[in-house]
């Protein structure tokens, strides 16, 4: 089969990569729409961009569409959109604000809210379950689903979990996270990092802990019974506990205390990131980013400023430093926490 571009389509949850040329000239025949209309349509809506060849067929996608709908394309989003009236839409605050603003929303913005409702017909959903930021397109689902004959789904939230920072929700993106699979040491080092306040919100929606053993833990931070760290140790030793096990999580605390009070540092706790270059050097806020210790090489450059970096326990406040590839593993500090650097380079071993 010659070469051909691909591309991403987004239908809701379902992300499929199809050859750009084949559909748009079975899915202009079936909407009876000329190819310049379905470009501008697609490219609106913001609907793809160039991928690199995958496994998916056009054939399987066209599949799926008619056995979804029993529609063509054209036909399946028009109904959905019917189910949905604007000023539903506007309902919601985010768009109300908005709108009541002046600013702009885009229309694909409520296609994704109607694609996404979509998976709760198709999957005939008794219930969904999704954060407190989800409660809208989870409505959305619940109200077109009786129009296909179904019983309204039940919608369940939960709260969203601040990240490291206290500030935004927790996302890998955003750097702000605390992994499942990340080490021990990793994991409680991360915990140990969420400021005082930020411990008890943690305590609710991470522990096992009642509401009122954890309100008489603040009582005995407040009144000085307990020290504010040791409430947090525990924490750390409980969420370590409960993705590792005890034991992992009595070693962490033990390795945790030697760096931090006697000025130690257990490298044998300590996780694994492995750093692919194409170069045989790298620029100190570049590898922060790309170990996963900064959201941004911005934020990277911010801490090496601040003085919370450090490579093989030498502090660096230079954000023009580079780090050579051929050092093989470097201990990568950033704040409280620590990882071990496993550089692969790319003609560079």
């Amino acid at each position: 089969m010659p070469s051909e571009t691909w591309f991403l389509f987004d239908l809701g949850n379902t992300v499929i990569k199809l050859a750009y040329e084949r559909v748009l000239a079975a899915v202009c025949r079936e909407a009876s729409v000329s190819r310049d209309e379905l470009v501008e349509l697609l490219e609106d809506a913001g609907g793809y961009r160039d991928m690199e060849r995958g496994a998916t067929t056009f054939w399987e996608f066209y599949e799926f569409l008619t056995e979804a709908f029993a529609l063509s394309p054209k036909a399946a989003a028009s109904k959905l959109a019917l189910l949905k009236e604007l000023a539903q839409m506007l309902e919601r605050r985010h768009f109300k604000q908005r709108f009541e603003a002046g600013k702009p929303i885009a229309v694909h913005e409520f296609l994704y809210a109607l694609a996404q409702a979509y998976d709760s017909v198709f999957l005939e959903a008794d219930v969904e379950l999704g954060g407190t930021d989800q409660l809208f397109n989870l409505n959305v689902g619940r109200d077109i689903m009786p129009s296909y004959g179904l019983e309204a789904q039940v919608v369940m939230t939960t709260p969203l979990l601040e990240g490291l920072d206290g500030v935004e929700k927790m996302s890998k993106s955003l750097g702000n996270y605390v992994g499942v699979t990340d080490a021990p040491g990793e994991m409680f080092g991360k915990i140990m990092s969420v400021s005082d306040d930020l411990m008890w919100r943690y305590y609710l929606l991470l522990t096992d802990l009642t509401e009122a053993e954890i309100q008489a833990r603040q009582a005995q931070v407040a009144s000085g019974a307990l020290h504010p760290k040791q409430a947090k140790v525990e924490l750390a030793r409980r969420i370590v506990a409960d993705f590792h096990s005890p034991e992992a999580a009595a070693q962490a605390a033990t390795d945790f205390d030697a760096r931090f009070t006697r000025g130690e540092l257990p490298t044998h706790a300590l996780g694994e990131v492995r750093v692919q270059l194409t170069e045989a050097e790298v620029s100190l806020p570049k590898l922060v980013t790309l170990a996963g210790m900064a959201a941004s090489s911005s934020e990277a450059s911010r801490k090496i400023q601040q003085g919370a970096v450090k490579v093989d326990r030498e502090k660096i406040t230079d954000i023009k430093a580079r780090v050579q590839a051929s050092r093989g593993v470097v201990i990568l500090e950033v704040g409280r926490r620590a990882v071990r650097v496993n550089f692969r380079s790319e003609g560079h071993d």
